[in-house]
């Protein structure tokens, strides 16, 4: 059983993607955007592990700088917040 096609569009992908946007468009062209290379809308694996190597550092060292706070001075609720708060 084949879905119906609407000007090239897979109706199962219309629904989904009522307004036709771009980033839900596997088929879109980005190369043509306005704004190519000033969003990044699309899934890059390159993208996320910059993310990666610059964001884990700093946590990974505040949570050992905790750590050691928490020996010296016996508090553990920053570290335990921050573990439960922390972004991700």
């Amino acid at each position: 059983m084949n879905p119906k096609k609407e000007r090239g569009v897979n109706t199962k992908m219309k629904n989904r993607n009522p307004h036709n946007i771009c980033t839900w468009n596997d088929q879109s062209n980005c190369k043509s955007c306005s704004i190519y290379g000033e969003l990044h809308c699309k899934w890059d694996r390159r993208l996320l592990n910059g993310f990666y190597a610059t964001s884990s550092p700093p946590m990974i060292i505040s949570i050992f700088g905790l750590v050691i706070v928490g020996f010296f001075t016996r508090a553990w609720w920053p570290l335990i917040a921050y573990i439960i708060y922390a972004p991700g």
